[in-house]
């Protein structure tokens, strides 16, 4: 590089170097005054590698050499690069503008550049990026953001604005796209706003909602201000929708409290730790039974401490302990008890004060009675838990009826605080000492017909639930109450007249209002209840009573009842009477159906014992009338015999002939008597439950049929191979049934058709016969209807029930042929197959569609 003072001089001015760096040899030659720049003397960097070494930062080196080296290959012409050096234990920023650029001399490849000090500006940099951070994450962290518009409506947003309204980072509105984000209510009050400060030069500071970009409404604090005479105004956006729901919540709360306070339903104390009173509201006083004056004056805390449930008592000490030491917050739920006695659930809510010491000084609060809700608590629990145990007691399938009737009533005893409670029968015979003795309950069931409703009463009202009163109008007359008794069934606790078999008129008994009510009678207090001098307070001095009706079958059975010798301190609670209801219900259901299980067996009872006279004692003459025929007719073989060897007339051989002919007659009756027995033993049967199923297989099960029955010439074809899930024996029973049927009304050269349906969701039998008339087919099922002489009319019954059983539906159409078809659907086909052909085929579809006939 020619030496050129002047221009060494000038790179000296301006604290630049110019250098030089051969590619071949690494030589570096430089103008300027290297060691103001570098820190470093001439002799120090000769070459590239020591340049390296010396001069820039560790750091740097790598990006440093990769530009240079660039350079040098001919991979790139020039570069720019920043890089640190270190001068006297000091770091400098180095900016180098480098260019690639031949020897004249040899041509080769060389880098010349010029390095200049850009330490200030870098400085400068780095700041304005740590402030631009810094705002950044202030607004981030604030939910801020800035703006500006200036004086040509240009709007420019930062990160944070855009973020609040939901944007891109590249979003760049109008001015009127950015005040159409605020809410329509909004809208114009903001570009109010806007426009005065444009007027009058002043700025603005507002909340308003903002509709971002996902539709979601917020809450923005917008303040701004015009910054310059051009009317450019710059301000800021803030994120302020949860503070504002805060607000609106404190708001909303503290009207709550001031009507509360209003009310009397919220108390307000203050206690001053130092002289250890504590000044206190109305409300206050009288949850602890004080006197309102003298706590508005100051009273010490003892007094109120002794107020408190002595259970409750250590445990509120302990909080309130708590609260003093942590100068801190104060919670806890416990009992008082008033000047009346009567005790109150409370939640207190309080902060401790203190000074600079943190010695308490203050301690405000307030105090909020939540008896109500503490009961309606209790009163869940205690339904839930009863629900449990009448869960766990009514599906116990090892205990009977009685038993379950005796947990029952202990556990509505426990859980209603009651010592007695009884299950009652009302009758105008004698009632049955027990549900155990069958005998009486079943005389009991006869008679319960005669007390089919409530008792009418000559009052002009009746005690109702927690003794309020019942027009008579809402009473159902019945028969008067001297003409019936009442008898305890089942009964737990050891009252003496309240024992099972003990018995009373109904006009003693409190049974007789209870039946008179439309829903539960409830007595807290039967002396204030005006029951003192009643024949039934005076036999089993009841204080307190709730119970409910026993219906059975819509008629009275009897009644469910708790009570105690003494009154209750409070009313029955609804979920007592829900309690009350709930046992008088399952009663009443179980009742219904021990009797309509005891009608049950008895009509069983009956039809077995019908079964059982026709079969032995219709059958017994019928086979003695079969066998006397049977003999009769031989004999009648005999003489006929013998006649003709004597030689007998004409006319003799006429009542011959007229004498077998009636007697043929006779055998058809008895033959006819005989199968109509058997069909209706049948169809008795038939309502019996199909209680297994098992897999048959239809071709093989006609088969069996066809071999029973009577099938003179006719033919049997069986057209699948499919096997249902059914019971066998009933399955023989329709087929055979099926088969009689085509026999006797199709002629006995008829043909029978076995199939599947085309749906595969069931099978037919059809014949070639006459077929059904349409008109006839609604009635071809019913229980003695039959179109033929010798016939039953029971056969198709059979069929139907058999098919009923089974859950199968049936129905009768024209088959292909012209016959009659019966088609069963619903059927549980196992291995459904389709038709097979008539002629059938090879393998087992040719054993399953060959014809059978049998003479």
């Amino acid at each position: 590089m020619p030496s050129d003072d002047r221009l060494e001089l000038a790179l000296e001015r301006t604290d630049s170097v110019l250098f030089e760096i051969d590619a071949d040899s690494g030589a570096v030659t430089h103008v300027g005054d290297l060691e103001h720049l570098f820190g470093v003397a001439d002799a120090t960097i000769p070459t590239w590698e020591s340049f390296r070494e010396h001069v820039v930062h560790p750091t740097d080196v790598d990006a440093f050499e990769r530009s240079v080296r660039r350079i040098l290959s001919g991979e790139i012409d020039e570069d720019s690069i920043e890089y640190r050096i270190r001068v006297d234990g000091e770091v400098r920023w180095i900016g180098s503008d480098v260019y690639a650029e031949p020897d004249p001399e040899s041509g080769r490849r060389r880098a010349v550049g010029i390095a200049r000090d850009v330490t200030d500006r870098k400085e400068r940099e780095q700041s304005l990026e740590r402030v631009r951070d810094f705002f950044t994450e202030a607004e981030r962290l604030g939910d801020l953001g800035a703006w500006e518009v200036g004086a040509d409506g240009t709007v420019v947003w930062t990160a944070g604005t855009r973020r609040i309204h939901g944007v891109e980072d590249d979003f760049e509105p109008t001015l009127e796209e950015a005040i159409e984000f605020f809410h329509p209510a909004d809208r114009e009050t903001v570009r109010s706003a806007v426009e005065t400060a444009l007027e009058a030069g002043d700025g603005y500071d507002l909340r308003a909602r903002l509709i971002d970009a996902d539709g979601e409404i917020r809450w923005v604090r917008t303040r701004g201000e015009v910054v310059d005479d051009e009317g450019t105004i710059r301000g800021y956006i803030q994120d302020v929708t949860d503070q504002h729901e805060r607000e609106t919540e404190l708001r909303r709360a503290t009207a709550q409290l001031e009507a509360a306070i209003e009310a009397g339903a919220v108390g307000t104390w203050e206690w001053d730790v130092e002289s250890n009173e504590i000044v206190a509201g109305a409300a206050f006083a009288d949850l602890f039974g004080i006197d309102p004056e003298a706590a508005a004056a100051g009273v010490p805390i003892e007094r109120f401490l002794e107020a408190v449930h002595e259970n409750d008592r250590p445990a509120l000490e302990h909080a309130v302990e708590e609260a003093l030491n942590d100068c801190g917050p104060f919670e806890a739920e416990y009992r008082v008890r008033n000047a009346d006695g009567e005790i109150r659930w409370v939640v207190a809510r309080g902060h401790v004060e203190c000074d600079a010491d943190g010695t308490p000084t203050r301690f405000p609060g307030a105090i909020t009675d939540i008896t109500d809700r503490k009961r309606r608590e209790r009163e869940l629990e205690t339904l839930s838990e009863f629900l449990q145990g009448l869960y766990d007691v009514t599906t116990d399938p090892d205990s009977s009826f009685e038993e379950k009737i005796d947990r029952l009533l202990a556990i509505g005893c426990a859980e209603l605080d009651l010592p007695y409670g009884f299950l009652t029968r009302i009758d105008a015979a004698e009632s049955a000492s027990a549900l155990g003795d069958a005998d009486a309950a079943a005389e009991a069931d006869e008679t319960v017909a005669d007390a089919d409703g409530p008792v009418a009463t000559t009052d002009e009202t009746i005690v109702a639930a927690d003794d309020a009163t019942v027009d008579v109008d809402d009473v159902v007359a019945g028969p008067p109450p001297d003409d019936r008794r009442q008898t305890v069934v089942r009964a737990h606790g050891t009252h003496p007249e309240l024992q099972p078999g003990e018995s009373c008129p109904l006009s003693e008994a409190y049974c007789r209002k209870t039946i008179e009510t439309p829903d539960l009678l409830a007595i807290r207090d039967a002396v204030a209840s005006g029951w003192e001098g009643d024949p039934a307070y005076e036999r089993f001095d009841l204080g307190s009573y709730v119970g409910g009706k026993v219906i059975v079958d819509g008629e009275l059975y009897g009644t469910l009842c708790f009570a105690a010798t003494n009154a209750r301190d409070r009313p029955f609670s609804e979920t007592e009477r829900s309690m009350v209801r709930l046992l008088t219900k399952w009663t009443s259901y179980e009742l219904e159906r021990r009797r309509s299980t005891a009608e049950l067996r008895d009509r069983n009872e009956r039809l077995e014992r019908f079964a059982s006279i026709v079969s032995h004692d219709l059958r017994n003459p019928l086979n003695v009338a079969i066998g006397r025929l049977d003999l009769a007719m031989e004999a009648d073989e005999s003489d006929a015999t013998a006649d003709e060897a004597d030689g007998d007339t004409g006319d003799d051989r006429r009542e011959d002939d007229d004498r077998r002919n009636h007697l043929a007659a006779i055998e058809r009756s008895l033959d006819r008597m005989d199968a109509l027995i058997t069909d209706l033993l049948t169809l008795a049967r038939q309502g019996e439950a199909i209680t297994g199923t098992e897999s048959v297989a239809l071709a093989d099960c006609c088969r069996d049929c066809w071999a029973t029955v009577e099938t003179a010439a006719a033919d049997l074809s069986v057209r699948t191979d499919a096997v249902v899930r059914a019971d066998r024996s009933r399955v023989t029973q329709l087929l055979e049934n099926l088969f009689r049927n085509a026999v006797e009304h199709g002629g006995r050269d008829v043909t029978i058709t076995v199939g599947v349906l085309p749906d595969g969701d069931g099978f037919y039998v059809a014949d070639d016969g006459p077929g059904i008339p349409e008109t006839e087919r609604d009635h071809v099922f019913e229980a003695g209807h039959s179109t033929a002489d010798d016939g039953t009319g029971f056969g198709l019954s059979i069929v139907r029930e058999i098919a009923t059983a089974h859950g199968w539906n049936v129905r009768v159409v024209d088959a292909d042929s012209g016959g009659a078809r019966f088609e069963f659907t619903g059927v549980d086909v196992e291995t459904p197959r389709e038709e097979l052909p008539a002629d059938g085929g090879s393998g087992p579809a040719a054993r399953d569609g060959e014809s059978t006939s049998e003479e």
